[in-house]
């Protein structure tokens, strides 16, 4: 079993929660025999045309805006990949959850 955690809190006065890591789910992905590996990226908007741009990575220049970003993973006994995209507005600055509720996950 693979273990990647810490425990977070943020105040004396609430109670602390276990946080697992990003990466116990990457080794996890990559220890099953199907992971056919992953793309994740960024989604920006320039500021001057209103373009969106899907962008592999997370680099972001001048002139754009973060709007949101992505990730699609591929697994070799499945004919689609699984891609999932979420807004930048939807995660900033909730650092109490853990697992975003609602439409955008529907596993919950």
């Amino acid at each position: 079993m693979i273990f990647s955690f810490h425990f977070s809190w943020s105040s004396l006065a609430e109670p602390g929660t276990l946080v697992v890591g990003k990466d116990a789910y990457f080794k996890r992905a990559e220890a099953h025999a199907s992971y056919d590996g992953m793309e994740a990226g960024i989604i920006v908007q320039n500021e001057e045309t209103g373009e969106i741009s899907y962008r592999q990575g997370t680099l972001k220049l001048p002139g754009e805006t973060l709007v949101g970003g992505y990730a699609e993973v591929f697994r070799k006994d499945r004919s689609h990949s699984f891609r999932m995209e979420v807004s930048f507005d939807e995660y900033a600055g909730k650092k109490k959850v853990l697992i975003p509720s609602g439409p955008r996950n529907p596993r919950r």
